[in-house]
């Protein structure tokens, strides 16, 4: 079969291997092959990577198959990013990168150095920009790129699994514009989920598995590719633990789903739910969300409509989101990022028998029309042409920084805000605290004033409190107010402050 165009997307969470390899043809989109399974922990990280067998497994599968560098999509885990609205001056979209590489480290506790980000516009409006800005260390892209081929070759995209997931979920067109979907991929390790409002993504968060959670253990048969139980014998204890009301897994799922609408301030609840990955069929998760949740619970096959194999439900949930990934690479996304491009995004889709015409007759065309003193009259015309540009850029490199000197300027001449004399009702923040913040997180120092609040306290993840607190509506501007120290194996310290968004406090 002839494809005008191919995509690999990997994703590579819970030490497990999934690749779906899709192919356009002038029929549409089409599954050429894929690949499941489940590897050993292996920890080493650089030059040892040449003896890890997923990595192995990964290279051989490209080589043998053909497929080019710029064909892969790789997904990063949702859980080694941190994900920020922001809003900015309407500027050139060239200008806002460099903008934003000042913004870096006020959102992130990592020096601005060992980071990468990029960006996606979610809306514009007369005079700003609302941008979702992704960001991730350094040494974590760097380790997806080893893993292609030993930094010779590097993938264009590096996207994050959630965001490819809902991509995916939009791309069905079976979502309604006013209803709100949750996605929920289940992982042995880890939990993303995220929320639609119509066809505009919400929430996106992750969620790590407890030790206590987990039903049965699954693994892949490297003889048939199909998911099986490590011990069948234990098939009526799984029938005695689906009569049980709850089962831990699906009580932290909802209970996630409760924060996450809770952080949207929306009365409404979620219309449909959509569940993936390995355990979606396996621990019992879509009856008991189905049974607490007035939502409608949905388990899709991700390759129905691109295959005509038979692939058993399991395998093909687990393959959603490199599905999601690899789709990436054929078609416009409504969520672009893309950590190694620069704000290079990916080609949009286009009507590839059109273009396959068109370009064969202007090549005709050309052929019959052009004799040798035109090109040779062209040629001159573009040497020169070439040359007045090289003048010209030293000159081009100056307006630039004068621009964005205009812009600094700008921003540090900004008004300040109000100061609201009214004080808030410091128990309704307490309360929210309380709610919000993980149970390995705690206080020794609160401060609340009307300007905001600054916290300090200890945790064994402190980057991950600035998503927890920005989700809530009494508070903006979360951010660290110093570097995190670390005491221990599992005990980091930590400075926070942020602002009160007075309207949604009670008065005193």
């Amino acid at each position: 079969m002839i494809y005008l165009q191919q995509s690999l997307g990997i994703d590579l969470r819970d030490n497990t291997l999934r690749m779906v390899h899709l192919g356009r043809t002038f029929k549409g989109i089409v599954l050429i092959d894929y690949f499941l399974k489940k590897y050993p922990l292996h920890k080493q990280k650089g030059a040892e990577e040449e003896l890890d067998p997923l990595c192995l497994d990964l290279r051989n599968f490209i080589r043998q198959r053909g497929i080019k560098s710029d064909q892969i999509v790789i997904g990063l885990p949702k859980e080694k990013v941190i994900l920020k609205e922001i809003t900015m001056p309407k500027v050139e979209e060239k200008e806002l990168r460099s903008m934003l590489r000042y913004e870096l480290e006020r959102h992130t506790p990592y020096p601005a150095e060992d980071v990468i980000f990029d960006y996606h516009i979610i809306r514009q409006e007369e005079s700003t920009f609302h941008l979702l800005v992704a960001i991730v260390k350094n040494d974590e892209v760097q380790h997806l790129c080893n893993l292609i081929e030993s930094g010779q070759k590097t993938p264009p995209v590096v996207d994050i699994t959630s965001i490819a997931g809902m991509n995916w979920l939009i791309g069905q067109n079976s979502i309604e514009e006013n209803s709100l979907t949750g996605l929920i991929d289940i992982g042995e390790k880890s939990i993303e989920f995220g929320i639609l409002d119509g066809k505009q993504i919400k929430i996106t968060r992750s969620l790590k598995r407890s030790n206590n959670n987990h039903l049965e253990d699954i693994f892949i048969s490297e003889t048939s590719g199909s998911l099986q139980k490590k011990d069948p014998e234990k098939d009526d204890l799984f029938s005695e633990i689906k009569e049980e009301e709850e089962n831990p897994l699906g009580k932290d799922i909802i209970q996630e789903l409760n924060i996450a609408l809770h952080a949207l301030s929306n009365e409404d609840d979620l219309d449909n739910i959509i569940v993936t990955g390995v355990d979606a069929y396996d621990s019992f998760v879509s009856e008991q969300i189905s049974n607490q949740i007035e939502a409608k619970v949905h388990l899709p096959n991700p390759l129905k409509n691109i295959t005509k194999e038979n692939i058993p439900g399991k395998i093909s949930s687990s393959l959603a989101i490199a599905t999601g990934l690899a789709t990436r690479g054929l078609e416009e996304q409504p969520v672009m990022i893309n950590f190694l491009s620069e704000g290079k995004k990916i080609r949009k889709k286009r009507d590839y028998l059109a273009f396959a015409i068109t370009f064969i007759s202007i090549i005709s065309i050309l052929l019959i029309a052009w004799s040798s003193g035109l090109i040779y009259q062209k040629q001159l015309i573009i040497s020169q042409l070439n040359d007045h540009l090289e003048t010209l850029k030293p000159y081009v490199a100056d307006v630039k920084e004068m621009a964005n000197h205009i812009e600094k300027l700008e921003k540090e001449l900004s008004g300040f805000e109000s100061i609201t004399e009214t004080e808030i009702s410091k128990m309704n923040l307490l309360k929210e605290l309380t709610n919000i913040l993980p149970s390995d997180t705690w206080l020794d120092r609160l401060n609340i004033s009307n300007e905001g609040i600054n916290i300090d306290g200890y945790s064994e993840s402190p980057s991950n409190l600035i998503p927890l607190l920005e989700i809530s509506p009494m508070l903006e501007n979360v951010q660290f107010a110093s570097s995190i120290r670390k005491l221990g194996p599992k005990k980091q310290r930590f400075k926070i402050k942020a602002n009160i968004e007075i309207e949604n406090y009670e008065k005193e």
